[in-house]
């Protein structure tokens, strides 16, 4: 499973943002909500922005409840 494999990353390099980014998107495709709010908030005090809109855009639209949005992999 992949959140398996972002975990191991996390545990690696906890201070890369981008793993925790990817681990909320694979819990969120796998049903885990709660996980990936968790994961999402995380990606988001790391600051992903730069060049990186679509995955900061969909950062806060999972951080305002907006599951509807940026449903594909990023």
């Amino acid at each position: 499973e992949a959140a398996n494999d972002f975990e191991a990353a996390i545990r690696l390099n906890p201070k890369e943002g981008m793993h925790y980014f990817y681990l909320a998107q694979s819990l969120e495709m796998i049903g885990d909500k709660d996980g990936a709010i968790r994961n999402y908030k995380i990606a988001n005090e790391h600051k992903l922005y730069d060049s990186k809109e679509k995955k900061y855009a969909k950062i806060e639209a999972r951080l305002s409840d907006d599951w509807d949005s940026y449903k594909e992999w990023i």
